[in-house]
């Protein structure tokens, strides 16, 4: 009997105890969370959305506004991995007088394992959809400037890794593009022509600077405007971006978007 329960104790301090099997398993998890966890972001994401009461002709008609809200769904849903975006309104005061009305980020996709990556895009366009459903469009002016100033400054509040140009930065603008305040009302502006519309908009200090950024313009519609007054406007906008250190790489009058 003795030389029995010798050997059961020789087994019971062979086995380790479970809250020591459990305290391993612990600290394993904590070592590994950065890697399983951690989130590198690759691009920043604006979007800003014309809520203008002209883009709706006085607020009779939402058509255009509705496809540019479809548009930010659709864009939304195919957002890069690695990704922070942000959604604002293009208003009378677009830099200070708005809030976001989406932002998030998308986490990195693994091979073939992209459950993570389409969960984070489906919330994101789930999002927008709850918090577009009553917006409309009834702003009395339209501040495209304020929205550029707003969204450079929302990119630049994230620190950067890899490098400054280490992470990729978008606009994507769903506007008529025609600015409308009291210092740079592009309707009375047009017969100056685009280079001296630029002019103005540098001595007033409009231009925002936005090197290395992509522009992407969509919805910017012909209602209401001659052949002559549209391409003025496309050509001011094309001048401008440049003028900044930015590329405008889209100017359509559709809201088709391509990535």
């Amino acid at each position: 009997m003795a030389g029995i329960r010798r050997a059961q104790s020789m087994r019971n301090k062979q086995r380790t105890p479970y809250h020591q099997v459990l305290l391993l398993l612990v600290v394993c998890a904590i070592f590994h969370a950065p890697t399983l966890y951690s989130q590198t972001t690759k691009h920043h994401e604006g979007i800003l959305i014309d809520t203008s009461s002209s883009i709706s002709q006085g607020g009779k008609t939402g058509e255009l506004f509705q496809e540019y809200l479809r548009a930010t769904k659709a864009l939304l849903r195919t957002e890069p991995p690695n990704s922070r975006v942000w959604v604002s309104s293009i208003e009378s005061d677009s830099f200070g007088g708005v809030r976001e009305l989406v932002k998030g980020w998308t986490p990195d996709e693994h091979g073939v394992f992209t459950d993570d990556l389409n969960r984070a895009r489906r919330q994101l366009a789930i999002n927008f959809e709850a918090k577009s459903s009553n917006l409309a469009a009834t702003a009395p002016g339209t501040d495209i400037f304020g929205g550029l100033w707003h969204v450079k400054t929302l990119f630049e509040s994230i620190p950067q890794s890899g490098g400054p140009d280490g992470i990729s930065k978008t606009i994507w603008i769903f506007s008529d593009m025609v600015n409308e305040t009291s210092y740079f009302p592009i309707p009375r502006l047009l017969d100056l022509g685009p280079e001296r519309m630029l002019e103005r908009a540098k001595a007033n200090g409009l231009v925002v600077p936005l090197p290395h950024y992509l522009v992407r313009v969509y919805g910017a519609s012909p209602s209401g405007l001659t052949p002559h007054e549209w391409t003025t406007i496309k050509r001011f906008w094309q001048m401008y971006f440049a003028a900044g250190g930015g590329e405008l790489v889209t100017y359509s009058a559709e809201c088709e978007i391509q990535r």
